[in-house]
């Protein structure tokens, strides 16, 4: 729980005192450790917002201390709390923006990758040519075999036949 006091004693040089609870009366020890920020040093007559612990010889000590001007929870009174941010709203909006700037750079990316690569012929090639080049493979086989089988008969003695095209009927 918080309390608000005043520091009724305050020796600088030793850097301890007592402060006194506003609501009760009762004093308690106030050690310059204890306070959180010093934007000031402390003097008799400051208002003081603390904690209040059992120090080590038993008897009741000031934690977490400030000054009671410095200290936030003095105003949340004054000051309205803060507005929720609309984090679902946000968050898919920021999302869609990620998204558009990453195609962006992944359009330019390929349109500069890409344009001085292009292939300059076709992927596919028109049926006809590729009809004419296997008929030039095939014929170039069978032209290989002949002069094999040709070269063969003539190197064993056999008289080479003459072509004949012409079909038997």
């Amino acid at each position: 729980m918080r309390y608000y006091g005043t520091i009724t004693r305050w020796n600088s040089k030793r850097g301890f005192g007592a402060a006194t609870i506003e609501d009760t009366g009762q004093e308690i020890f106030l050690a310059l450790a204890a306070f959180t920020t010093l934007t000031r040093l402390p003097a008799e007559g400051q208002h003081i917002s603390f904690n209040i612990t059992e120090g080590r010889r038993g008897r009741k000590e000031a934690e977490n201390v400030c000054f009671a001007l410095d200290c936030a929870d003095c105003f949340d009174v004054l000051v309205p709390p803060p507005e929720k941010p609309l984090a679902g709203k946000q968050a898919i909006v920021g999302l869609i923006a990620v998204i558009f700037v990453c195609s962006i750079f992944a359009a330019l990316w390929y349109g500069l990758h890409f344009s001085d690569n292009t292939p300059k012929e076709p992927a596919v090639k028109k049926q006809e040519t590729m009809v004419h080049e296997v008929a030039a493979k095939i014929e170039a086989e069978r032209k290989a075999w002949r002069d094999a089988v040709n070269g063969s008969n003539q190197r064993s003695g056999q008289p080479q036949r003459a072509k004949d095209n012409t079909s038997k009927q």
